[in-house]
């Protein structure tokens, strides 16, 4: 049975993240190698366009930011910053 959890928020996948996961999964030299990222790639034009102009509606954003789990894990300042990328 597992005992252990790490929870790293995706936002925060800098150097302390990296080497959070190297000592959790004991692994002196872990390296985190980013591959197929959207918006780098061949069609990282067309990637971020998209995500600009993609917005929500603020029923369908309470519904995904107004869960315990979000609200465990981000401070309403971080969820207000959510909701101005992705409201419409």
């Amino acid at each position: 049975m597992y005992r252990n959890a790490l929870v790293i928020k995706q936002e925060t996948l800098g150097q302390s993240a990296i080497q959070a996961i190297g000592r959790f999964a004991q692994i002196s030299d872990f390296e985190l190698i980013r591959t197929n990222e959207g918006s780098t790639g061949q069609f990282g034009g067309s990637y971020q366009a998209a995500v600009k102009a993609c917005k929500f509606p603020t029923e369908f954003l309470d519904m995904q930011y107004g869960s315990n789990y979000v609200r465990h894990f981000y401070s309403d300042p971080e969820i207000e910053t959510f909701y101005r990328k992705w409201e419409a």
